[in-house]
């Protein structure tokens, strides 16, 4: 169950991210916040110093 819930968390990941570079440019700020508040509180120490340092949260 675990491993199936961690792929779908990645392939969601991948399409979140594959987004952001198409619509990067427009109002991605926002939009990433808004996301990044809906993500779960309890990440790994390793995913969130990765996720942090995506660069369209920081535009």
């Amino acid at each position: 169950m675990a491993k199936r819930k961690a792929q779908h968390k990645q392939q969601r990941n991948i399409v979140f991210i594959e987004m952001m570079q198409k619509f990067a440019g427009k109002s991605v700020g926002h939009k990433s916040k808004k996301d990044y508040r809906r993500q779960p509180k309890h990440r790994h120490a390793t995913e969130q110093k990765g996720w942090d340092s995506q660069p369209f949260l920081l535009a």
